[in-house]
């Protein structure tokens, strides 16, 4: 009995170490990766990052790739300095479609939206279809480890990254990402942007 598990045991972890790394097919942009085995499969796409400047424009093929039924797409926006998320107003769209023209996910609006209305009215919201959703933070547990950080009259604290994450179904494999920016101001100009899209795990 122990060796029928000890069997099982090392032929789960062959096969965890197999998968690592292996690309599936992948033949879209980026680097695809999937981690570990079913049913704790999870696949990571890494999209080729781009300058955050207005005007940029992407059309990026995710051909291939795989997921759990549902993926979360994290748009991640990096510097050098410390940055006040708060103030980028730049417009970002992006658009996940398939060959047929069914869209699986899409945001269009200036990137502080979210946080900009839930100052207006002093309250902690959920973010609207429409708005791109950042987690902020202000120093303070109390409000940092909330589902939605906020805290009124407060601005938070500047730091060098930011990601904003949403869920979309991506059940399909031949799926494109669209991408545009607009109304970028001059000192975010130096900020520099990438996609990661994951399914599976935490």
């Amino acid at each position: 009995m122990r060796r029928s598990r000890r069997t099982i045991t090392a032929a789960l972890l062959a096969l965890s170490l197999l998968v690592v790394g292996w690309g599936w097919g992948y033949n879209g942009d980026g680097e695809f990766e999937t981690i570990g085995f079913w049913p704790l499969t999870v696949y990571k796409l890494q999209l080729p990052p781009f300058k955050f400047q207005s005007g940029v424009s992407a059309d990026y093929s995710l051909k291939g790739y795989r997921s759990t039924g549902s993926s979360w797409l994290h748009l991640v926006l990096e510097g050098e300095l410390p940055t006040d998320f708060s103030e980028v107003d730049a417009v970002v769209e992006v658009k996940i479609l398939d060959e047929m023209g069914t869209t699986y996910f899409y945001r269009k609006g200036p990137l502080n939206q979210h946080f900009e209305r839930m100052s207006d009215t002093g309250e902690t919201d959920w973010p609207l279809e429409t708005e791109w959703a950042g987690r902020y933070k202000f120093g303070d547990p109390a409000f940092d480890n909330r589902a939605v950080p906020f805290k009124p009259n407060s601005v938070p604290i500047s730091s060098q990254g930011m990601t904003y994450a949403h869920s979309f179904p991506s059940s399909s494999k031949t799926l494109r990402l669209l991408l545009r920016i607009e109304g970028v101001r001059t000192q975010h100009e130096n900020l520099t942007g990438s996609i990661l899209v994951r399914s599976g795990g935490k």
